[in-house]
């Protein structure tokens, strides 16, 4: 019996120790789970990505659409990220918004970003920025990317700069006036050259003298500034505190526009559409000749005159047009089916327009930010359009109707003798928009020859991504064991004892 239990007992021995290593194991990857769980805590910052690279789809005009891609460690606690462009050194371009933000919610990202906005010409690499609930902003990632394969449009000497804006609802509330003053102050630092401040529609909140004579006042309280220009748009036709169109008074509220509203050496308007030179630039101002179902009509009479404009226009040089309301399917905010504010006969008008590859207009009333996507949009023979967003007020589309969000934007447009330089800017803030610049050519462009590719920026050494390693093996350390080996000898010695304590014969008196 003794020597059944003894054997029954040095299996289990056998079993324990090979247990021992699976039990050191378990506990250490316990350990090691456990300190991969509070390494975010314990570092006390952001998560780093493993890797991140942007490719640009198409350089041959400077353009930065591209796809972004970026891997995060497996416990991150990484829930958005922003992109910026950055110098040769990795360090973030000074003066300019991220040009694309977006949430994490998986290990990895992959987007590309909207349509082809010109890179800015210092810009020598991507800056990534991390953020988390906790920490908040991340230290500087350089993403690896090829800024040679950009060639940029020659430019040439400058020959005018004018600004654009819309939507400024003036007259609407002290937000929208202090908007106001904000954006002329800002204008006069980031263009000081400009030789006209351009309001595409909606420039007071409502049709009344007040709101015309207090846009006025404003105006006039900031001094060194360019001439203003006024497109007609759909709250130049409203009653205020309704907000609704009145058909009997369209007439008598035109009239009231033409009373502020001026051409160059203050000559009074007599339609909603007229134009002039700036530079060797046409500047071309449309605006609706009545409404049917809150959209905008523009008159056969208008179509036939603007047909005259562009076609006895220069083709190698810019004609700008300024429409308050946009053409469907075209800059975001204009989705099908036509949405109230849009342009009833833009069929009739795109298809003008399409003819021409020299026309580049902006149109207003959508209040969409130029951070989303189709801030420009091509029309077919390359004139483009572009969404001149709002002064006063933005919003940002959900797919539910959209959302108010921060910021006074519109642009500043530098036109050189070969190229136009179109910059998105936030008034509020006084930075230049990151997704929203644009540098192009009405001209054919010549053939281009790609330029030999280099080296990305390396990443400053603070902010290096670790470099991918193969696979650590876990290792037991002997103190782990120790434990568990003492039991194990005390086993031992019991079994030794009991398999060679000597037997003593039994007594003959027992």
């Amino acid at each position: 019996m003794k020597r059944i239990l003894t054997l029954l007992l040095c299996i289990s021995l056998l079993l324990g120790a090979g247990a021992i290593p699976i039990w050191a194991s378990s506990e250490q990857g316990d350990a090691q789970s456990s300190t991969q769980e509070q390494t975010t805590d314990a570092a006390g910052a952001t998560t780093l990505p493993d890797t991140a690279s942007y490719v640009i789809i198409d350089g041959s005009q400077g353009g930065g659409a591209g796809t972004f891609y970026m891997t995060l460690p497996e416990n991150h606690n990484v829930t958005s990220y922003a992109l910026y462009w950055g110098d040769a050194n990795g360090n973030r371009l000074p003066g300019y918004t991220a040009f694309y933000t977006g949430n994490v919610t998986a290990g990895f990202v992959l987007i590309s970003t909207g349509d082809s906005f010109t890179v800015p010409e210092k810009a020598k690499s991507v800056v990534v920025y991390t953020y988390s609930e906790r920490y908040g902003e991340s230290d500087a990632f350089v993403a690896a990317s090829d800024f040679s394969v950009l060639v940029y449009p020659k430019s040439g000497k400058k020959l005018a700069e004018f600004v654009v804006v819309s939507d400024t609802h003036v007259g609407r509330d002290e937000q929208a006036q202090a908007s106001f003053t904000a954006m002329l102050k800002d204008i006069k630092v980031a263009a000081s050259d400009a030789a006209g401040i351009f309001i595409v529609g909606s420039a007071v909140d409502a049709a009344e003298d007040q709101y015309y004579e207090l846009l006025d006042q404003l105006y006039a309280k900031e001094t060194g500034l360019p001439p203003l220009y006024r497109t007609v748009g759909t709250h130049e036709f409203l009653t205020k505190g309704t907000y609704l169109y009145d058909q009997s008074a369209h007439q008598a509220n035109l009239q009231k526009f033409f009373k502020y509203a001026k051409r160059p050496g203050g000559t009074a308007l007599t339609t909603p559409y007229y134009l002039f030179d700036l530079s060797t630039c046409t500047m071309v101002v449309l605006g609706a000749d009545s409404y049917q179902d809150g959209k905008a009509v523009i008159s056969p009479a208008q179509i036939s005159w603007l047909s005259a404009v562009l076609s006895s226009a220069d083709p190698d040089s810019p004609v700008f047009v300024f429409l308050h309301e946009p053409l469907p399917n075209t800059v975001s905010g204009t989705p099908d089916p036509l949405g109230c504010g849009a342009v009833y006969n833009y069929l009739e008008v795109q298809g003008l327009l399409d003819q021409y590859s020299n026309v580049i207009m902006f149109n207003g009333h959508s209040h969409r930010s130029m951070n989303e996507d189709k801030t420009m949009f091509k029309l077919k023979n390359g004139s483009k359009i572009f969404n001149t967003a709002s002064a006063a007020f933005l919003w940002a589309d959900d797919g539910t109707g959209g959302y108010e969000v921060a910021g006074s934007q519109g642009y500043i447009v530098t036109v050189y003798e070969e190229a136009i330089l179109v910059r998105g800017r936030d008034f509020a803030t006084g930075q230049w928009l990151g997704q929203a610049e644009y540098r192009f050519s009405i001209k054919k462009p010549e053939p281009v020859t790609t330029a030999a590719t280099t080296q990305a920026p390396k990443p400053a050494t603070t902010t290096k991504a670790p470099e991918e390693t193969e696979p650590v093996e876990e290792k037991t350390s002997l103190g782990d064991l120790i434990p568990p080996l003492a039991i194990l000898a005390m086993m031992v010695m019991v079994v030794f004892i009991l398999l060679f304590k000597p037997r003593h014969k039994k007594s003959d008196n027992t």
